[in-house]
């Protein structure tokens, strides 16, 4: 499917227009502070930055070209680079790495429907 990267952006503030548009659930916001805490951004200025950064991804591996790209975002936080790949790949190949559980549970909050896996930092070797 082809969605114009515009209108994809705004599509991130309007989750029912994505789902009834396009057939894409997206996950929720978190709120201001859970996003202030993560980045010192929030809102649209969060998501512009996280956006910037979803291009270049895609243009520097040609994501155009592949057809069924699986994605990995380690230390994805609260979903907010993974979100824009749904519009690239199905929810169950994009993968959110995390070690904190406090994202983890903003994650889920949000309902983001990407695979998470909670990363367990194994004890230092002497230990």
């Amino acid at each position: 499917m082809k969605i114009d990267d515009a209108e994809w952006f705004e599509l991130q503030f309007n989750p029912e227009l994505a789902l009834t548009k396009y057939g894409i659930a997206l996950p929720s916001l978190p709120s201001d502070e859970v996003q202030l805490g993560f980045t010192a951004l929030s809102g649209r200025q969060n998501l512009l930055q996280a956006f910037s950064f979803y291009q270049y991804i895609q243009s520097a591996c040609g994501m155009g070209n592949v057809a069924d790209p699986h994605i990995l975002d380690f230390g994805g936080g609260w979903g907010r680079i993974s979100r824009f790949f749904l519009k690239d790949t199905k929810p169950e190949h994009i993968y959110i790495a995390e070690t904190m559980e406090y994202a983890i549970s903003c994650l889920r909050t949000s309902g983001n429907a990407c695979r998470v896996v909670h990363n367990q930092p194994a004890p230092p070797s002497w230990a």
